[in-house]
Formats: structure tokens, sequence, C-alpha cells
């Protein structure tokens, strides 16, 4: 009896899938004129995606990735034609953590110049457990002055480094800060 309502559970939500899916079963749908995006791709950058070129010859390609909000600031590149062939798309990076970002990229396609908009979302950037009870995020920084210079730039904070700050924080650790 109960291996024949397993059986049903399972026909019955296959039958509706493939209603839902329509006549052409299930497909991979992109997010624009391009191929699907990609987030994460290699596995370790969790704020940066590849946009699949999906075997379509595009060239002149610039990225840019649209400020977060009122106070970002936007992030602008060119991607050479032989970076695409590497990767098989259009890689960006700069993107902000649990957040839809806008992605604008612009590009010649037989000799057509087009543009697509983007929404690409990220997660939150998590680092997992220590191992015991704790919880690695990663930190909120708040920039409290931008020098002319270098407002334009992108900057990696890595807040993992060999400093008693950064030493996991524990009754039994003697390299833990006091409190």
């Amino acid at each position: 009896m109960r291996l024949s309502t397993v059986a049903i559970a399972l026909c019955s939500t296959l039958a509706f899938s493939a209603l839902a899916a329509g006549p052409e079963g299930l497909k991979v749908h992109s997010s624009g004129p391009l191929g699907v995006v990609e987030v994460n791709p290699f596995g370790y950058a969790p704020l940066t995606a590849v946009i699949d070129d999906a075997g379509k010859n595009i060239k002149n390609v610039t990225v840019t990735v649209q400020g977060k909000d009122n106070n970002g600031v936007d992030i602008n590149y060119p991607v050479k034609n032989s970076t695409i062939a590497t990767y098989g798309g259009i890689p960006v990076f700069g993107l902000y953590p649990a957040y839809a970002n806008k992605v604008t990229v612009n590009y010649q396609l037989d000799g057509k110049a087009l543009s697509h908009t983007y929404s690409i979302w990220t997660n939150d950037v998590d680092f997992g457990s220590s191992g015991d009870t704790q919880w690695a995020k990663a930190p909120i920084v708040k920039v409290n002055k931008v020098d002319e210079a270098f407002k334009d730039r992108l900057y990696l904070v890595n807040f993992s480094g060999p400093t008693a700050a950064d030493a996991k924080m524990a009754h039994n650790n003697p390299s833990a800060p006091a409190h």
C-alpha cells in the first residue's frame, strides 16, 4: 500500500512538472540576449560571475556594475576579446553581496552595437563555521573618507589576518582579545 502511494505521488509530481514546463520540457533560460549568467563560476569568488557568450562572436565589450543605491560608485571596465574567448563569456566582478546587482553590458555582434542590463543576484558572503559555535560573516565596511585620486577603484578588504583581534575568540584562547 505504501509503495503504491509513493508511486502515485511521484507520477503526479512528474506529470505536473511536464505540464508546467510546456510541450518542450524543462529548459535552461538565459536572463538576457546572451547565454546564462553563472555566479561564482569557479567556486571561490562569490561576488563574481560569467555571462556566457552562447557561442556568439561578441566584440568590443564593456561592463558597468552599477553602484548600490545613491552612494555606490559604478565600476566600468573593458573586456578584451581574448578574455571572452578564454572564459567563454564576459567576466563580471565587483558585485555587491546579498543584492540584485544591475550590470550593463555593451558589445558588438555582427557589427551592430548592442546593450543589455542584467540583474545578477548574489548571496551574502559567508565563511562558514570555525568548528564550534562561531560563524564567520563578512564585516560591514564603512568608508569614512575617499581620496579623490582613488574614488573609482575596487578594493578587496581582507579581515582574516594573523593578529590577535582576528583570532578565534574563546575562553581558552591566549591570543584572543581581552574584553
